[in-house]
C-alpha cells in the first residue's frame, strides 16, 4: 500500500495553521539574509514570548530558576535559547540545533584583488547559488561596517520599497562632481522604471543625491519619444560641447541608442540609433529592415580621439550571445544628431583597407543566409569561432558556411587586382561566388572540395580600380570553414 500525502489528511483548520507557519517562514527568509540578521530576528521573536538576555542575569547576579527563559548571543552570528526545567542539569539537556546559512555571495574581509587588468571582489558563496549568473540578477547589499572607533554600523542597500537594481554603471566627472548612471530593465517589468542618474561625492563612493530616472524602460515610455527604443542596459554618458549624450542598449538588443540633453540629470530626449550589430536601419547597400548579420545584445559608447568621434561596440561570435568581438566605427554628426554608423571591416583605419595581400575572415561585417534572422543562436548559420575554447588565444575564422551563406567585407581600395584567393577547409563540395554587392552579379567563383586541412584556392578575376565591397557566397553541399581571403595584384 502506497503512502498517502499528508496534505490529504489535514482538515481546513490544520491547513490554515500550516499556511500561517509557511507565511511566517517566508517572512523570516526575507528578513534574515545573513547570520547577523537571522540572529537579530531570532532575538526579537524570543523576546515576544518572554525570553530575556542571559547577560542581564549575570550582571545582576541573579539565579536562574525553573521556568525562566533566557537567550545568549555570541559574535552576533550565533544565538542560544534556554528554558530552565525542573530536573538538575546533571540529568542532561534536550537540545534542538539549527545551522544558519543564508544563500548569498559573501564578500571576504580583505576582498579587493587585481587580475588581468580588472579589480575584483573576492567572495565566498553559500546556499547552492548559481554563481556564474549572479551578475544578471537584482542584488542587495547586506552587512556591517566597522568604523575606526570600533563602532559597528549595519548596512542594507537595495531592500527598500521602490529600490531599483543597479547594473552596468557609467560615470562622467565634471569638476568636483561625478555623475553615476546605472540600471537594468528587462522587458515589461513594471518594477523597473529606467536608467538612473545620481551625483557622487569627491571620494566617488558616497552618493549625495537621490537617483532620478533619465531614460525610461518599456513600461514607462508612452508619450516620451522613446517608444520602441526604451532603455535595457549599458548606461554610458559623454559630453560634446554643451550637450550630454546618454548612450544605452535598447530593448531590441542589437542597437546602441542615444538620448541628448543640456542637463546631465534631466530633460533627455531620444536621439536615434548609433549602431546596430545587424545593421538594421542602414539602407545604403540593402533594404533598411534587412539584417546583414546575426545580432544580439549590444554594449559600448562613443569616444573622442584627436578631434574625431567613434563608436565602440561589439558583434557576436561562437553562435552565442555571450561571446563577443570588439568593433569600432567612425561617427558623423549633423548638428546634435549622430548619424547611424554602418558596420564595416575598417574599424579605426579611417578609410578603406588596401585591396592587396591576405586578410583574416573574422573581419567580416556581414554574415547572413537566405533565412533572414535578426539574432544569433540559430541552427545552420555561419559564425565566427576559433579552435579550442572560447577565449583561447587562437586565430579566429568563420565556420559553417552552408548553402546560401553570404559573408561580406567592406571596404577595400582596389588597384591592379588580377586574382583572388580563399583559404578553406571542411567537408563541403561546391563553389564560393565572388561579388562586390550582396545581391549583385557574380564576378567569378572558386571551387572547393572536401579537405580536413586548410587549403588555398585562387582564381583570376577583374575588379575595376576603386573602393569596393567583397561578398563571398557559398553554393553547394556540406559546410566549410573560411580562414582568410587574399587580393593578388
Amino acid at each position: 500500500m502506497g503512502k498517502q500525502s499528508v496534505w490529504k489528511s489535514y482538515d481546513q483548520k490544520e491547513l490554515k495553521e500550516v499556511d500561517a507557519v509557511c507565511e511566517r517562514y517566508k517572512t523570516c527568509l526575507d528578513a534574515g539574509k545573513t547570520e547577523r540578521e537571522c540572529v537579530t530576528l531570532a532575538v526579537e521573536m524570543a523576546k515576544e514570548v518572554g525570553y530575556k538576555d542571559l547577560n542581564v542575569y549575570i550582571a545582576e547576579d541573579k539565579q536562574l530558576k525553573t521556568g525562566d527563559k533566557v537567550y545568549a548571543v555570541w559574535m552576533h552570528k550565533m544565538v542560544a535559547l534556554f528554558q530552565i526545567g525542573e530536573e538538575p542539569i546533571s540529568n542532561g539537556m534536550n537540545i534542538l540545533g539549527a545551522h544558519i546559512d543564508s544563500p548569498r555571495l559573501d564578500v571576504k574581509q580583505n576582498p579587493l584583488y587585481e587580475a588581468d587588468g580588472f579589480a575584483y571582489l573576492d567572495t565566498h558563496y553559500y546556499g547552492g547559488i548559481k554563481k556564474y549568473q549572479w551578475v544578471a540578477q537584482p542584488l542587495a547589499l547586506h552587512g556591517v561596517a566597522v568604523l575606526k572607533s570600533g563602532k559597528t554600523v549595519p548596512i542594507c542597500v537595495g531592500e527598500k520599497e521602490g529600490d531599483q537594481p543597479q547594473f552596468d554603471p557609467g560615470v562622467l566627472t565634471e569638476g568636483d562632481k561625478t555623475y553615476l548612471y546605472t540600471g537594468f530593465c528587462n522587458g515589461k517589468d513594471k518594477s523597473r522604471h529606467g536608467s538612473m542618474g545620481m551625483v557622487l561625492d569627491k571620494d566617488m563612493l558616497t552618493v549625495i543625491t537621490e537617483p532620478v530616472f533619465v531614460v525610461p524602460s518599456g513600461s514607462y515610455s508612452d508619450g516620451t519619444g522613446f517608444e520602441g527604443h526604451e532603455f535595457f542596459e549599458a548606461s554610458s554618458i559623454r559630453k560634446k560641447g554643451s550637450l550630454y549624450y546618454f548612450i544605452y542598449s535598447s530593448v531590441v538588443m542589437h542597437e546602441l541608442c542615444y538620448a541628448v540633453s543640456d542637463n546631465p540629470l534631466s530633460g533627455f530626449r531620444y536621439g536615434g540609433v548609433i549602431v546596430s550589430n545587424c545593421d538594421i536601419g542602414i539602407d545604403s547597400y540593402k533594404p533598411a529592415a534587412k539584417p546583414a548579420a546575426f545580432g544580439a545584445n549590444n554594449h559600448g559608447s562613443i569616444v573622442e580621439i584627436e578631434g574625431e568621434w567613434y563608436i565602440f561596440y561589439h558583434r557576436h561570435t561562437n553562435n552565442t550571445w555571450y561571446s563577443r568581438q570588439g568593433c569600432a566605427e567612425k561617427l558623423s554628426f549633423d548638428g546634435e544628431k549622430i548619424i547611424q554608423a554602418e558596420m564595416t571591416s575598417c574599424g579605426l583605419n579611417d578609410g578603406p583597407l588596401k585591396g592587396e595581400g591576405e586578410y583574416p575572415s573574422f573581419i567580416a561585417c556581414n554574415i547572413f543566409t537566405n533565412d533572414e534572422q535578426m539574432y544569433v543562436g540559430g541552427a545552420g548559420h555561419p559564425y565566427i569561432m576559433q579552435d579550442g575554447r572560447d577565449g583561447d588565444i587562437e586565430p579566429a575564422y568563420i565556420t559553417n558556411l552552408c548553402d546560401g551563406s553570404v559573408i561580406g567585407f567592406k571596404y577595400f581600395d582596389c588597384k591592379g587586382l588580377t586574382a583572388f584567393g580563399i583559404k578553406t577547409r571542411g567537408y563541403a563540395h561546391g563553389n564560393v561566388k565572388i561579388k562586390t554587392t550582396w545581391d549583385g552579379d557574380v564576378l567569378s567563383s572558386i571551387p572547393i572540395d572536401n579537405a580536413n586541412i586548410w587549403e588555398y584556392n585562387e582564381i583570376k578575376i577583374t575588379i575595376p580600380d576603386g573602393v569596393h565591397s567583397i561578398y563571398l557566397e557559398y553554393s553547394g553541399t556540406g559546410a566549410a570553414d573560411l580562414k582568410s581571403f587574399t587580393f593578388v595584384c
